[in-house]
């Protein structure tokens, strides 16, 4: 197994508690400015920016889940479908996470490194 891979996996996976963190903390926040009991006047606004806020929440969410699942399969060795999208949207995250998808999009996409010749040891003993 290539060791970039699984560092890249690592960064992945802890780029995606960012993303948990952040959706955490737009949930909170979406819920703490509804309507009050003695403010009936912030019924309306709350109303319209609630659909939106629930987007934008569930969008991190998706990211987040897609960026652990990635970044625990490229640490174990496979490959997921969800590799590119995820690194690819990393690429946004400056600096941070700008590192991490372009790490991450190299270590899979970069050229393997020429295999050593062959322990002639482990053949002659066969």
């Amino acid at each position: 197994m290539d060791v970039h891979q699984r560092i890249a996996g690592l960064f992945l996976a802890m780029l995606s508690l960012f993303g948990w963190v952040t959706a955490a903390v737009l949930a909170a926040a979406l819920l703490s400015f509804g309507p009050g009991a003695n403010e009936p006047q912030l019924f309306w606004p709350w109303l319209f920016t609630l659909p939106i806020g629930l987007l934008i929440v569930g969008v991190a969410l998706l990211w987040a889940f897609g960026a652990l699942h990635a970044g625990v399969s490229l640490y174990r060795g496979r490959r997921s479908r969800a590799l590119v999208p995820v690194a690819a949207i990393a690429l946004l995250g400056f600096p941070l996470g700008t590192v991490a998808g372009v790490y991450a999009l190299w270590s899979v996409w970069r050229e393997q490194a020429p295999k050593l010749p062959p322990d002639w040891r482990h053949i002659a003993s066969d």
